[in-house]
């Protein structure tokens, strides 16, 4: 077993190799990770086998004497092949990769594995090497999952919900663009400050930046109001097999008038049934079937402290508790 460090002219097979991966999703696309290289030491590793087959990829991140799963990304363990890396392989990964960090002085091992969620193939034999090797789990964070399969949660209250603030006049657009995005950002930092003194994780140019880089898996659905206004949005990062919303917000008025609801509905009966509203023109094909919808984690300090009205609102829109977690592996 032989790792090497990325380097920039190994960029098209990293790409090609997170497209064919089990586990793999567009955020380990170069064109994402190195969008804040300025802000994180790169230290992602390349895993080849005897053969000298490339089998597996760990977006990484230095930080002095440890080595981290990127520390710009809420997860990222080894992307692996459907083949050539089953569970013995993936014990001489991690051994490889302890011979590795000695070697190149690092002290400790920092790891977010992809949620079994986000697996389009079964892809949990790091979680056992991780056991092998002796690493404590040291996060939990919860998240809010709806199943695609299974419409019990996304009726009753949300559909009636839905229901009335069409009646009201409210529309749905799924216009994604410079514009929509600024729109959008004006309400999300309003309302990140107002109820968490917190601003959005990235920037609007940032944002408008990585939609230009990857503008079908960034998708925004905005609830409008009978003026036109734009009273609240979800934007969505679409990771097959997962459609995450990254950033739900709304206005004082979309609050009054249930666009969450509204949204979430177009978006559910769009993935599910092929059919929406006529005015939201969200339209998602992929090759990997689309099995879930995540709210993304209500958790501070890698779970430590839960923001419980955050939790419970994604518990009304109908999800329930999916986890990220994080390892700690001490050389």
């Amino acid at each position: 077993m032989r790792l090497i460090r990325y380097t920039p002219d190994k960029a098209v097979v990293w790409d090609s190799f997170v497209t064919a991966s089990r586990n793999g999703t567009f955020l380990f696309k170069r064109g994402y990770m190195d969008y804040h290289s300025d802000r994180f030491t790169d230290h992602s590793l390349m895993a080849y086998d005897g053969r000298g087959r490339l089998i597996a990829l760990l977006p990484a991140s230095a930080d002095d004497n440890t080595l981290s799963s990127h520390a710009g990304l809420t997860y990222g363990g080894w992307v692996t092949s459907t083949e050539h890396c089953g569970q013995a392989v993936m014990l001489d990964i991690f051994d490889a990769l302890r011979n590795y960090m000695s070697a190149n002085g690092f002290k400790e091992l920092i790891y977010k594995p992809v949620p079994p969620i986000y697996h389009r193939y079964p892809a949990e034999d790091d979680i056992y090497a991780l056991f092998r090797q002796g690493a404590v789990m040291d996060g939990c964070m919860t998240s809010a999952t709806i199943p695609l399969d299974s419409p019990l949660l996304i009726s009753g209250n949300n559909r009636r919900d839905a229901a009335k603030a069409r009646r009201e006049g409210f529309t749905v657009d799924a216009t994604t663009s410079d514009a929509t995005l600024e729109e959008f950002w004006t309400i999300l930092t309003l309302r990140l400050r107002e109820a968490h003194d917190a601003s959005p994780v990235h920037s609007l140019d940032e944002i408008r930046l990585l939609h230009s880089r990857f503008p079908d898996n960034i998708r925004l659905v905005a609830a409008r109001t009978p003026d036109g206004e734009m009273a609240g949005g979800m934007l969505l990062y679409i990771a097959p097999p997962v459609v995450h919303t990254q950033y739900i917000a709304t206005t004082e008025e979309g609050r009054r008038n249930s666009c969450n609801a509204l949204i979430l509905t177009d978006i559910y009966d769009a993935l599910t049934t092929g059919r929406h509203s006529p005015d939201n023109t969200l339209n998602i094909a992929t090759d990997t079937p689309l099995r879930y919808i995540d709210f993304g984690t209500s958790c501070q300090e890698w779970g430590r402290i839960l923001n419980a009205p955050l939790a419970s609102q994604k518990e009304r829109l109908g999800g329930r508790t999916t986890l990220y977690t994080r390892y700690r592996l001490s050389l």
